[in-house]
């Protein structure tokens, strides 16, 4: 690239800065690359839920928020990096990875499940992962878990999912990876991994980005 060209590029992203300047999170990942982001994989279980990474760090809360509420690409890739760190951990064998879905409310409130385009990210180079989005479906919209007591958080996310069994045929004994962004107490994954194995006795592993 011509020194000419750098300049009128770093010119054009000045100007494009001042006229909509970037917010606090997104000054914070502005600069990270993806490797930054792997190097923050802190495995912990909360009860039955595998976090990759801890929510309080600085880093981590800003790319989930970005992602979350305004589909910020830039965080989405660092983000999908540990997920893909972590799965290609995992042995050799056919997975099913489920990101968990979305109320209808809260998807026409964002046009997105920032869980599903995480997870897609993750796996896009993988042959032996597969996305599905058609077997849980979130029957209610529940308030912000986070805003909640614990008592009111299990009452919240009772028989929130259903599932679809007219797919579950061919899942049948393979693994099952339950996908979320964040985790609190690990009440809504509890209550979809448990809607799930009423239906299906196939392993079923619940991870989330943060905790």
């Amino acid at each position: 690239m011509s020194s000419i060209l750098k300049t009128m590029l770093l010119i054009l992203r000045e100007t494009f800065d001042f006229i909509f300047p970037p917010t606090e999170d997104e000054k914070i990942i502005a600069n990270l690359e993806t490797q930054h982001f792997t190097n923050k994989i802190h495995i912990q279980t909360t009860g039955e839920v595998i976090s990759l990474s801890s929510f309080r760090d600085p880093e981590m809360r800003a790319a989930i928020h970005l992602i979350k509420f305004h589909g910020n690409k830039h965080a989405l890739k660092l983000t999908a990096a540990l997920l893909e760190t972590w799965l290609l951990s995992k042995p050799e064998q056919q997975y099913i990875l489920i990101p968990l879905p979305l109320s209808n409310r809260r998807y026409r409130e964002r046009g997105f499940n920032q869980s599903e385009q995480i997870a897609q990210v993750s796996t896009h180079k993988m042959n032996h992962v597969t996305i599905r989005t058609d077997i849980l479906t979130r029957n209610k919209h529940t308030a912000p878990q986070s805003s909640l007591s614990k008592e009111k958080r299990i009452k919240n996310v009772s028989g929130a999912f259903s599932v679809n069994v007219d797919k579950l045929a061919p899942l049948r004994g393979t693994h099952i990876i339950l996908f979320d962004d964040v985790v609190t107490t690990g009440a809504t994954m509890r209550e979809a991994k448990t809607t799930l194995f009423s239906h299906i006795h196939s392993p079923i592993t619940c991870v989330a980005l943060a905790h």
